[in-house]
């Protein structure tokens, strides 16, 4: 069964290419975007050879343990503005793990969603501007879902960090990849469709774990204190040591829950 198949009626007509394996899903919504496909295009896998995480770092994407895929869509904003929907992103995939597994998701500010206290999944948004302007042309966002633990675990650089939805034991439906990406499409565009409105950083900050606590920033110049609040943009809102209030972008910095 298509994944077209599976979404609500509003969503059947939008551009879905699925792929059993791929290099990166991003790489191909890029590629569509330059050649002038239309939003609201979504590219699927099951596996990526070369997934993208933020910073430039890889995404590990094995076969028959997860799910990938990546919008290509049109919003008029500035690159700035893009960014958001890394939050949109963010929120949509939590309800859809809740949908689909009953597990409770958290964010870890601003990309990762925790699932067991654990990342079960990483957010990348890639935006290209009209040339001559600072609007955007076209953006990508794209997440991968660690639904099972793969065969002999995750490899040792991500094996603190890095777990699955589905918990050894767990009943799986064979279609819950499909399912997942189902409903995580149909949230993220429910709320894609209204993101002017901001509405949706209201749960954004409900999920996050981050707010209360120490963190230190992982970028230069480091910077600790206490997250205390994000605000209608997505920016972390940061009362440091000092006592002074710090506005992170997270285009500019990475974070870290102090021991």
């Amino acid at each position: 069964m298509n994944i077209a198949d599976l979404l609500p009626e509003r969503y059947k007509n939008i551009n879905i290419e699925e792929h059993e394996t791929i290099g990166s899903t991003n790489d191909r919504a890029l590629e569509l975007g330059k050649e002038g496909a239309g939003e609201i295009t979504v590219v699927t896998a099951l596996s990526q050879t070369a997934g993208k995480g933020r910073r430039g770092r890889s995404f590990y994407s094995p076969k028959g343990t997860g799910v990938y895929l990546s919008f290509l869509l049109r919003p008029e904003c500035s690159a700035e503005d893009a960014q958001r929907l890394t939050t949109i992103a963010a929120v949509a995939a939590a309800g859809a793990v809740k949908e689909v597994s009953g597990y409770e998701a958290g964010i870890k500010w601003v990309n990762d969603v925790y699932v067991h206290g654990k990342k079960v999944c990483g957010i990348l948004t890639e935006a290209r501007l009209k040339a001559g302007s600072c609007i955007t042309d076209y953006v990508v966002c794209g997440i991968g879902f660690n639904v099972k633990e793969p065969e002999g675990g995750f490899p040792d650089e991500i094996g603190d960090v890095a777990g699955a939805i589905l918990r050894h034991g767990d009943i799986a439906d064979e279609d819950v990849c499909q399912k997942l990406t189902c409903a995580f499409i149909a949230r993220f565009l429910d709320i894609y469709a209204a993101w002017p409105s901001k509405e949706y950083i209201k749960e954004y900050r409900r999920l996050s774990f981050l707010l209360g606590q120490k963190i230190h920033t992982l970028s230069e110049p480091k910077i600790c204190g206490i997250a205390e609040d994000i605000d209608d943009d997505g920016h972390l809102m940061l009362r440091t040591d000092a006592g002074n209030m710090v506005c992170l972008d997270s285009g500019e910095v990475s974070v870290r829950i102090d021991d």
